[in-house]
Parts: C-alpha cells; sequence; structure tokens
C-alpha cells in the first residue's frame, strides 16, 4: 500500500509540472512550408515586362518627318571643314529658305559682312531684308563673331535682343553657300536653312549643286521658298 501511494503521488507532480519550453535546437528541426512558398502562384513574376506592350518605343522618331532634323540636337550636322573666314566675307544674297511662315515674313535678304576685323575680334555686318506686307525695306546694323576652331559664326544687331548663330555647312566663297541655323528661335525651334548666293542671279548648276547637299545630307524634306530677286525693290525704299 505505501508503494502504491507513493507512486500515485509521483504521477501527481509530474502532472502538476508545466510543459518544458522547446529550445532553438528543436525549433530548428521544424521547418515549416507555409511561408516559403506563400503566396505560391500570385503573382509568379509581377510585374515581368509590365506594360508589355504600350508602348514599346514611343515615340520612336518623333515627328516622323516634320521637319525632319525637330527635336534633334543638331549633333548629326556636319559643319564645313577647312573653313576660311577671311575667304568667307562679303556680300551674299539669300537665294533660297525653308518655308516656314516664320521665314516668310521678310524677302530680298542681303548681308554685308566687312573685310575688316575690330579690334574686339568681330567683323560688321550690314543685313538689308524687305518686309512682305508692305514691300519696304530696312537694315539693320550688328557684328558678327566668328568661331575660332569651327565653321560657325553669331550674329548680334542692333534693336534685335536676342543674338543668333549660324552655321556653315559648304561653301566654295565664290558662288555658293549652304546656311544652317540649329533650332531657330525664329522658326519655333525648328532647324532652319539658307541657300546663299554671291549674285542675285545665280547659275542654275550651282543651284543644283546646293540642292543635291542638302539632298545627300538629309536636309532637304521641307519645302523651299526661292527668291525672286527681279521682284525686289531697291535698297533705297526705307520701312
Amino acid at each position: 500500500m505505501i508503494q502504491v501511494g507513493f507512486l500515485v503521488l509521483l504521477c501527481a507532480r509530474a502532472l502538476a509540472q508545466p510543459a518544458s519550453t522547446p529550445t532553438q535546437a528543436s525549433m530548428s528541426a521544424y521547418s515549416p512550408t507555409y511561408s516559403p512558398t506563400y503566396p505560391p502562384t500570385y503573382p509568379p513574376t509581377y510585374p515581368p515586362t509590365y506594360p508589355p506592350t504600350y508602348p514599346p518605343t514611343y515615340p520612336p522618331t518623333y515627328p516622323p518627318t516634320y521637319p525632319p532634323t525637330y527635336s534633334e540636337t543638331c549633333s548629326t550636322v556636319t559643319l564645313m571643314e577647312g573653313f576660311d573666314v577671311t575667304s568667307y566675307l562679303g556680300r551674299w544674297f539669300v537665294l533660297a529658305k525653308f518655308a516656314y511662315s516664320g521665314n516668310l515674313v521678310v524677302k530680298c535678304e542681303e548681308v554685308y559682312r566687312s573685310p575688316t576685323q575690330n579690334e574686339d575680334g568681330t567683323y560688321d555686318i550690314e543685313l538689308t531684308q524687305v518686309s512682305m506686307t508692305t514691300n519696304l525695306s530696312r537694315t539693320l546694323d550688328g557684328f558678327a563673331t566668328f568661331d575660332d576652331y569651327e565653321a560657325k559664326y553669331t550674329a548680334e544687331y542692333e534693336g534685335v535682343p536676342n543674338s543668333a548663330e549660324h552655321w556653315i555647312l559648304d561653301t566654295d566663297y565664290e558662288h555658293i553657300a549652304i546656311q544652317f541655323n540649329c533650332h531657330d528661335e525664329i522658326v519655333n525651334g525648328y532647324n532652319n536653312v539658307f541657300i546663299l548666293s554671291r549674285d542675285k542671279n545665280l547659275e542654275a548648276e550651282y543651284f543644283q549643286e546646293a540642292l543635291q547637299f542638302l539632298t545627300d545630307n538629309m536636309l532637304y524634306e521641307m519645302t523651299l521658298y526661292v527668291e525672286d530677286w527681279a521682284s525686289c525693290p531697291s535698297k533705297s525704299t526705307n520701312c
């Protein structure tokens, strides 16, 4: 009886003790499968290529053709190599230009750059142009600053708030020249092209050479306005 009572007492004590706390080692043996694969399929690779097709390359070539060099940095335009400032100076007539509305405010444009260099390195300019609406001419005086290393110059005129940079793409100095204005403010930031001539009546072969140059350099995508110098008034008529 004493032995039975002792065993009953031991069992009662064992039941009265709290359950032992599991150790870290015992927990490591437990490897649940709930979290590693949750959520199992939602979404498997989200987003893989979102949006997958909209738009793939937007805008690819915007605007595609109008004008051909709009919104570009003009880095694809090549300036003339071996440019000689002294040979380029003198009188030039605008023979043709892109037919933007900003270019059609004036006509009969004639520019004279003095062959004498000023003490500050600039050259005096005289620009004569005729109003499309009144057919009256005006003359602007200013100066040009030519780049020391590239075929480009900056022109500033009295009474005109902003200066303009002009690039010379090609010239033979005696007959024809191609002038390029990158993002010209006069035509709302579009790239602008002018064909210049030493004479008001340029021979057809030189004009064709200029057109071919524009075509070869992918600059002839805009309609050209060709000047009719025979209809231009004399320079003595002032605005």
